[in-house]
């Protein structure tokens, strides 16, 4: 064979030496996102699943008007017995708008098996002004804790539209879940400061 073809052929095989040994390491990186992607699926697969989304024109709860944005205000829900939670969804109420509508900026969510909640167990302490406030549902993980009430509070409360001077509270839905069930389906709520545009039971599920 002419010195010329060996040299070539050497340096094809080179080549592909080369790009193998580039394939293998491709090959590991995609296994290991596969394995990644896996392990995902399987943490995804044990969360409840998302609530349906509301239809157009779902005010829920409205607590009514407030003259401070620091006016307190909550909701709270009786589960009828204790259970071991798994996560609370927290749905904002629409007006027609792609905004959540009456939704606070700054909100608790607490548990308790004390219906005046003197002893109570936060889940959440959300303070942060800058945050969007879409109408996507918020997903709260209730830490396995036992509780039997579930309570809502608005500590810094949302303009009404078109006022600079009248602040609102608005909730389009407030769901429990435990072992997949939502037991705040059937749940009493208590509100004080309503305004109840629609029946209260409308927010527990």
């Amino acid at each position: 064979m002419p010195l010329k073809w060996t040299v070539f052929s050497f340096a094809i095989f080179a080549t592909a030496a080369q790009a193998g040994g580039a394939w293998s390491w491709l090959n590991g990186e995609l296994g290991r996102n596969e394995r990644s992607q896996q392990a995902i699926e399987c943490e995804l697969m044990i969360l409840p699943q998302l609530p349906v989304p509301q239809g157009q024109e779902h005010a829920g709860f409205h607590s009514g008007l407030a003259s401070s944005r620091d006016a307190i205000r909550w909701v709270q829900v009786d589960l009828g017995s204790e259970h071991v939670l798994d996560a609370v969804f927290v749905v904002p109420a629409m007006l027609g708008t792609a905004q959540a509508y009456g939704f606070p900026s700054h909100f608790r969510l607490d548990v308790s098996n004390d219906p005046l909640f003197a002893d109570s167990i936060p889940l959440l302490d959300h303070n942060n002004e800058s945050s969007m406030l879409g109408l996507a549902p918020w997903q709260i993980s209730a830490r396995q804790v036992k509780a039997r009430y579930v309570r809502f509070t608005a500590t810094k409360l949302a303009p009404q539209p078109g006022s600079s001077s009248r602040f609102i509270f608005c909730l389009g839905e407030l769901l429990v879940f435990s072992e997949g069930r939502n037991v705040a389906l059937q749940g009493d709520v208590l509100a004080p400061n309503s305004a109840e545009t629609l029946p209260l039971k409308e927010i527990a599920g």
